[in-house]
């Protein structure tokens, strides 16, 4: 039919199977003329690349290129249980699917004189708030004395009463205590 195939994208889907078009223009049913061109974007298939913990930021752009990736932002933190370059994280994390574009940012390890881009926030979730504030202090960031807001309990009832829609933390209105629904 004479139609040309332009690849012009590829990108990382957890549904379509690496080497497999993922999206196509002009639309499948359009009547098109002959050499035509298509336009399509290919799956790279589930990310599942690891650049590695402990490895070179070097070293480790290296191998993102060569397997096709791409270095994203690059973040530096000082970090003095590293060497300067050492890559001490990536985003997204190893084996992740469902990824948009073929890139990965880096957080890599700078000397400790230097300002730090930001922190690595460790996940909190589950745990008690003062387990939370020592996995915090382990990683270097110091936290303020939590905040407990006293949010009214209603009496036990037998249970035959009308289900109430449960309120979203810290909507509760201190002064005429009913919920804040806005």
């Amino acid at each position: 039919m004479g139609l040309n195939l332009d690849v012009d994208n590829r990108y990382y889907s957890g549904d379509v199977a690496a080497g497999h078009i993922l999206t196509q223009s002009p639309a499948a049913g359009t009547v098109v003329r002959r050499a035509w061109r298509v336009r399509v974007a290919e799956s790279l298939g589930p990310q599942k690349w690891k650049c590695g913990h402990g490895g070179r930021e070097n070293a480790c752009g290296l191998e993102l290129r060569r397997v096709g990736l791409e270095v994203g932002a690059t973040a530096r933190l000082p970090f003095g249980r590293a060497a300067e370059g050492t890559v001490l994280a990536q985003d997204p994390p190893a084996h992740a699917q469902g990824i948009a574009r073929p890139s990965i940012n880096l957080l890599v390890a700078a000397p400790d004189d230097e300002a730090p881009d930001g922190y690595v926030m460790p996940d909190l979730t589950g745990l008690p708030v003062v387990s939370a504030q020592a996995q915090l202090a382990k990683v270097g960031i110091e936290s303020a004395p939590p905040t407990f807001v006293d949010v009214p309990i209603g009496p036990m009832t037998s249970g035959d009463g009308p289900l109430r829609q449960p309120i979203k933390p810290g909507a509760w209105r201190r002064n005429n205590h009913q919920p804040d629904r806005a």
